[in-house]
C-alpha cells in the first residue's frame, strides 16, 4: 500500500490519516480538490496509479495581461525576471480592431521585447457573456484576426490560454483552442458560461494546468513557495497576476526569485510550441522562432527615454500686448519722474527767490 499526503485532525488526540491511498488496484481520495497543495498530492496519487513517475518543471505564468496594461510595468518585470534568470511565460488578451493605433503597436512592442528576454506569449481567449448559436463563428473569426494582427507585429504566440472549462465545450474548443498544440488551462471562473458542453476534451502536445500562486499556501503554517519544495506530477503553470505597481512588482520578483522551484525555460528542448491560423505557421523551438519554415527574428524594442518637457511659456496676441505694454508704461513712469524732478527743481528756485531781499 502507498500513501499519500497526510490529514491532520483537528483534535489533538485523533489519529493522522493519510490523504491518498493506493493499494493494488485501488486507489482512493477523500474529496479532490482543483486548486492548492491537496491538488498536488492527488495528480501525484493519480500519475503513480497510472505507472507515471516522471516529474514537470513548472511554467511560471503572468496573467492578466491586456493592451490597457501598464506597459512600463510590463517592460521593468519582463527585464528584472531576465536579469534574475527566471523564465516565464506571458498569458495576455488582446484585441481585433483598432490594430494602427500607436497604443496597439506599443503594446506588441513590449510584446516583442518579453519574447527577447527570456519569455513566451501565450494569447488568452476572450470574455464570452452571452454564448448563443452564433457564438461559434464570432470567435473563430475574431481568434483568427487576434492570431494574424499579432503575427504581423512579429508577436508569436506559443500557445493559448483558457478557463478548463472552454475544453469541454463543443463550441469553443474548436473555435478557439484549435489553433495551437500548447494550452494552459486554469482554473475555472465562479460561473462557466458553457456555449455547448460535451464530456469530451482536447488532446494537446502540452496542456499545462494552471495552479494559482497564492493556492500553493497551506492552511496551517502559511507556507509559500520559498518555504515548500514542490515537485509536480503533471504539467504545471504556476500563475501570478500581472502586477499593477512597483511596490507589488518588487514582491513578485522576490517571491519568485526565494521559490524552491526549478522554472520550466521554454528555451529548452523539451518546449516547442505551434500556432498555425490560415495560411500562417509560427513556431517556437530552442528559444527561435519559426515563421511558415523560415527563421524569424524579433525586433529589439527599446522604449523611447521619458524626459521631463520644458516649461511651457504661453505665447499669443494678448501676451505680445502686455509686453510691450509693460515696456512702453516702464519707460513712460522714468520720463515722468524726470520732468516732475526737473519742474521740483525749478520751482524750488523760484520760491526761494521770492523771499530773498533785494
Amino acid at each position: 500500500m502507498k500513501t499519500f499526503g497526510t490529514l491532520v485532525p483537528q483534535s489533538q488526540n485523533a489519529k493522522k490519516v493519510p490523504y491518498g491511498v493506493i493499494n493494488g488496484n485501488s486507489a482512493y481520495l477523500p474529496y479532490l480538490t482543483a486548486n492548492g497543495l491537496s491538488f498536488i498530492v492527488a495528480s501525484r496519487l493519480i500519475a503513480r496509479f497510472f505507472g507515471h513517475t516522471a516529474t514537470y518543471a513548472p511554467l511560471l505564468t503572468i496573467t492578466d495581461v491586456t493592451p490597457f496594461t501598464n506597459m512600463d510595468l510590463l517592460h521593468k518585470l519582463a527585464t528584472d525576471l531576465e536579469n534574475n534568470g527566471i523564465p516565464f511565460a506571458i498569458s495576455t488578451t488582446s484585441i481585433s480592431v483598432n490594430t494602427d493605433l500607436p497604443a496597439y503597436k506599443r503594446f506588441t512592442s513590449e510584446l516583442q521585447w518579453v519574447e527577447n528576454h527570456g519569455g513566451v506569449v501565450f494569447l488568452r481567449t476572450p470574455v464570452v457573456y452571452y454564448p448563443k448559436a452564433s457564438t461559434q463563428g464570432q470567435l473563430t473569426q475574431l481568434m483568427q484576426t487576434q492570431i494574424r494582427r499579432l503575427i504581423d507585429r512579429q508577436v508569436f504566440p506559443v500557445g493559448l490560454s483558457a478557463p478548463n472549462y472552454w475544453n469541454q465545450d463543443l463550441v469553443y474548443r474548436p473555435a478557439a483552442l484549435s489553433y495551437s498544440n500548447n494550452v494552459i488551462l486554469t482554473q475555472n471562473p465562479s460561473e462557466a458560461k458553457n456555449a455547448d458542453a460535451d464530456n469530451t476534451a482536447g488532446v494537446y502536445k502540452q496542456a499545462f494546468y494552471g495552479l494559482q500562486e497564492h493556492s500553493l499556501e497551506t492552511v496551517h503554517s502559511g507556507t509559500n513557495l520559498a518555504q515548500t519544495d514542490l515537485s509536480f506530477s503533471s504539467p504545471t503553470a504556476v500563475t501570478m497576476t500581472m502586477p499593477d505597481s512597483q511596490k507589488d512588482l518588487t514582491g513578485l520578483v522576490k517571491r519568485v526569485s526565494a521559490a524552491k522551484v526549478s522554472w520550466l525555460d521554454p528555451s529548452a528542448g523539451k518546449f516547442s510550441g505551434t500556432t498555425t491560423v490560415a495560411n500562417q505557421r509560427a513556431h517556437y523551438r530552442n528559444g527561435n522562432y519559426y515563421l511558415n519554415g523560415q527563421l524569424t527574428v524579433v525586433p529589439t524594442y527599446n522604449p523611447p527615454k521619458q524626459t521631463k518637457p520644458a516649461p511651457v511659456t504661453p505665447t499669443g496676441a494678448l501676451n505680445t500686448f502686455f509686453s510691450v505694454d509693460g515696456v512702453f508704461l516702464f519707460f513712460f513712469m522714468i520720463v515722468s519722474l524726470i520732468v516732475l524732478l526737473a519742474f521740483y527743481i525749478v520751482g524750488r528756485q523760484v520760491y526761494w527767490r521770492m523771499f530773498k531781499k533785494k
